[in-house]
């Protein structure tokens, strides 16, 4: 049914999930959905909750390497379709339901400590609010391959990181 649910929301759309949706595209009785899923966004909360951001080797290397590798795994994740379909259906989504919110804002952190992490084994001082240094790398990739559909190369995503490492030591100076 998971199958089904991702299938849906790239096709046509967190919109087009529905018990009878799922019913249809997986070949199981409706009432099998309602049993494992009593609301559309505890339908939509299970897939998510398959979206993990895995251990991302970032242990070794400068600090310009370990943040081009977290950036790069993203824009990956970020350019598969299925992917992309179902960040956009969350976001907007997390907008009116507060449980949905609450497990994107999880998500969220989880990869701000990593860049928190990163910043602080280089001996980077954490002088803004860890929003804001994630907003400065991720924004835009989020906005070049979520809003316009392009994907970064990787000789963008080395200039982003140069640019947010000079501010970092602008900040410090």
């Amino acid at each position: 049914m998971i199958e089904a649910v991702t299938q849906i929301i790239v096709e046509e759309g967190a919109a087009a999930v529905t018990h009878q949706r799922v019913a249809e595209r997986s070949g199981v009785g409706r009432a099998t959905v309602y049993r494992h899923w009593p609301t559309t966004e505890e339908i939509l909360l299970s897939v998510f909750e398959l979206f993990q951001i895995p251990a991302i080797e970032t242990e070794s290397g400068t600090l310009q390497q370990r943040l081009t590798t977290l950036l790069h795994w993203m824009v990956t994740q970020f350019s598969r379709p299925d992917v992309r379909a179902f960040i956009m259906a969350i976001t907007e989504r997390a907008q009116r339901d507060p449980e949905i919110r609450r497990v994107q804002q999880e998500r969220m952190e989880g990869f701000q400590q990593r860049i928190i992490q990163v910043m602080k084994d280089a001996a980077i001082p954490i002088q803004q609010p860890t929003e804001l240094i994630t907003a400065r790398l991720i924004g835009p990739i989020w906005f070049l391959v979520l809003v316009q559909g392009k994907t970064p190369g990787d000789d963008f995503l080395e200039q982003l990181v140069a640019d947010f490492i000079a501010h970092a030591h602008q900040a410090i100076a």
